[in-house]
């Protein structure tokens, strides 16, 4: 063990290093967290992979729920429409005229559905 302890200072002074440039990053203000334009091709990979391995991650935990009720159903469609559909739309409707100025545009969740149980989850987070 005592043999490693000479190797070991420039790994941690790296780890130094690089925690300082972080929070000299975040302190500057330079990265634009504004809604207004789209990110960078680094920055939505880092978004997007970060978001779906923690979805895959938690999902494994997660069972499946029972299938709904027509009553609870019925409910969450008009949850939906009462407070998503503005954004998100749904089928054979369109996202309405605020969703127009957010960036990252609202997924279109009908379709985000399909791509999380059959591609992102790998069916562990399937709906019922």
């Amino acid at each position: 063990m005592a043999r490693l302890a000479p190797y070991a200072a420039p790994f941690v002074a790296a780890g130094v290093l690089g925690l300082l440039a972080a929070v000299l990053f975040v302190e500057s203000g330079v990265f634009n967290v504004g809604a207004t334009s789209p990110h960078t091709r680094l920055t939505y990979w880092l978004t997007h992979t970060t978001m779906e391995r923690s979805v895959r991650r938690a999902a494994r935990a997660i069972a499946a729920p029972p299938r709904f009720t027509a009553d609870q159903a019925a409910e969450g469609f008009r949850l939906y429409d009462q407070n998503c559909v503005v954004c998100h739309g749904a089928p054979g409707v369109g996202p309405g005229p605020t969703a127009a100025g957010f960036m990252p545009p609202p997924p279109y969740l009908i379709e985000a559905a399909h791509v999380w149980r059959q591609q992102s989850c790998s069916g562990s987070c399937a709906t019922a």
